[in-house]
């Protein structure tokens, strides 16, 4: 795990700072908050090290140094920081959920699973807390254990489009097409700009030989997104079963031609 210079973890032992120095700490530390919201970064990092180095059990200014070093490109830094926010603070709940968010960025998902664990036990009416629980099951390949935690975020709100797209996931793992179905529909009903609903709405259909209505959803996720390599390698599959050769052929191709996009955790947004 990278660390920087300096940088060591908390003990019992390490002097508490002064009044002085922690005032100064916190001074340091909105300078930092300032410059990010300025959107200068490395200002913003700079300050936010002098903050750790004054005051190194400053839990928020290890954490949004985490989510800044994230932006620069620096996941195992990120994910260093904050461990050390979640070992200073263990109820602190937005250093758990970057911690999670990192760890599935650096494709660690037991160890997410395990933060988001704990993050679901902090905030047990947050329901992107459970789906974030339910989501990564879902990745682990674990569809029967998923189910609860996405029961749990639709108990506490329905209309999350993400949730029934996830649900709609593990039942298709688990051979229930037709209730995977009824899901999958629900998240293009209440998203219908995310092509990757489509794709696997589509996915639902084939494996109810409702052909027709298969690519009618591959063409949505099509036009939704050019650039799905997903969409592109359905709709041949698709066009094969279908007998219609070339149309396959070239869908497939174009497929091979594209890559696959990258987990982005900084992306994953929570309202609170």
């Amino acid at each position: 795990m990278a660390t920087t210079d300096g940088d060591k973890q908390p003990s019992a032992d390490e002097k508490p700072a002064d009044e002085k120095t922690l005032e100064e700490a916190s001074a340091v530390y909105n300078r930092a908050l300032l410059h990010a919201q300025k959107g200068e970064l490395d200002d913003a990092v700079e300050k936010l090290r002098k903050a750790t180095e004054l005051d190194p059990s400053h839990s928020k200014a290890w954490c949004n140094l985490g989510v800044l070093l994230g932006k620069k490109g620096s996941h195992e830094e990120a994910l260093d920081c904050f461990e050390r926010a979640t070992l200073i603070d263990g109820m602190y709940a937005r250093a758990w959920w970057n911690k999670g968010l990192v760890l599935i960025g650096l494709t660690r998902l037991e160890e997410a699973l395990s933060a988001f664990d704990i993050l679901v036990e902090l905030e047990p009416e947050d329901a992107e807390a459970w789906l974030k629980l339910g989501s990564t099951m879902v990745q682990l390949g674990r569809p029967v254990d998923s189910l609860k935690p996405l029961r749990k975020v639709q108990e506490l709100d329905d209309k999350i489009a993400e949730a029934w797209y996830q649900r709609g996931l593990a039942l298709t793992m688990l051979g229930k097409f037709q209730e995977a179905l009824v899901s999958l529909k629900r998240a293009c009903e209440l998203d219908a700009r995310q092509s990757r609903y489509w794709v696997d709405l589509a996915a639902a259909l084939i494996e109810l030989q409702r052909y027709e209505e298969a690519l009618k959803s591959c063409d949505k996720a099509l036009a939704l997104d050019q650039n799905s390599s997903s969409a592109w390698r359905q709709k041949g599959s698709l066009l094969a079963m279908m007998n219609r050769a070339d149309e396959a052929r070239a869908c497939l191709e174009r497929a091979v031609g594209l890559q696959s996009g990258k987990f982005d955790w900084l992306k994953q947004k929570r309202n609170s």
